[in-house]
């Protein structure tokens, strides 16, 4: 009789299980659910899979496994209405397990939660650069950098996707640390680059296991199929140099009184220094560089590339 319930309850529990696993919560709009949607995540080109999903689905499709519910707009109304007019409701981030919490990025705004950590944040670069009379006062500067950019397309016009991604990032470290670029290679924008890739590969969806059975983050980094541990060792390196290098440069300019005008500079001369102040200095200035390299030079690449077939 006590084998009897066991297994009964075995069975029951494995039913619940597999109801969990397979059958979507009400509510949701129509989309696939259960273990076939990991077989359907693509390993590339994510956008083509967003538009088959709106010819089957409509403009709102949900895809639903192991506990986790993903919501896909294909409308740009709906998603000025979610996401602009409604954002106090949506505007947190899903955990990211690899991305986040393994490779160190939990802390940046682009996966941090809505809260006092990332409203302060925000404040901070609106005060830098949230609107046009902010952006006015470096006018100046960016004609230089754009005088440079020129100069390295006339000189180099092979490379002008790389010109593109140096002059973003002069411009934008210029207003964050107060730093200037050297020419060629700059070792600060090869490194917000080499962020870049990490960061796009630790949260490219569906490509990581643990983002979908977070238990296995604990699984020691020498086992057969804990690869992602070890590429997490290597991304959560490159994070810790992108948020300290140019951090550690305005530090130590500003204790030989050299230090540029700068956003960083401006924040560390308005509170006394703590640990927790500082920490949220360091993340928030690597915010506003890395979200600016990570993001604008693919909207001017497709524009030159544009022109440069209209030319032709």
């Amino acid at each position: 009789m006590i084998l009897a319930d066991f297994v009964a309850a075995i069975v029951a529990i494995l039913h619940i299980y597999y109801l969990y696993i397979t059958l979507p919560p009400k509510g949701l709009p129509p989309g696939i659910s259960g273990l076939r949607c990991i077989l359907e995540i693509p390993s590339g080109k994510m956008w083509l899979k967003m538009l088959e999903v709106k010819r089957k689905y409509g403009d709102m499709a949900s895809w639903s496994v192991l506990g986790y519910n993903i919501i896909m707009v294909n409308s740009a109304q709906i998603a000025q209405e979610l996401l602009d007019k409604r954002a106090i409701n949506y505007a947190d981030r899903p955990r990211s397990v690899m991305g986040g919490e393994l490779s160190g990025w939990g802390k940046t705004m682009l996966l941090s939660n809505y809260d006092n950590w990332f409203r302060m944040h925000r404040k901070w670069m609106a005060r830098e650069i949230g609107n046009y009379r902010l952006a006015n006062t470096f006018q100046d500067m960016i004609e230089y950098e754009t005088r440079r950019f020129l100069w390295c397309v006339l000189n180099d016009p092979e490379r002008i996707h790389a010109h593109v991604r140096k002059n973003n990032a002069s411009i934008i470290l210029r207003i964050t640390y107060g730093y200037k670029t050297i020419d060629g290679d700059d070792p600060l924008v090869a490194l917000a680059q080499l962020a870049s890739s990490h960061l796009s590969l630790s949260t490219a969806p569906g490509a990581y296991y643990v983002d979908f059975v977070p238990l296995l983050k604990y699984v020691p980094s020498w086992l057969p199929g804990a690869g992602f541990k070890r590429k997490a060792k290597v991304y959560s390196a490159v994070v810790r140099d992108l948020v300290q290098v140019p951090y550690n440069i305005v530090k130590t300019q500003m204790a030989a009184s050299t230090a540029s005008l700068s956003m960083v500079a401006r924040l560390l001369n308005e509170c006394t220094l703590k640990e927790e102040y500082e920490d949220s200095v360091k993340w928030a200035s690597a915010a506003m560089f890395h979200g600016d390299v990570f993001w604008s030079p693919d909207n001017i690449k497709i524009f030159v590339d544009t022109m440069s077939r209209s030319w032709r």
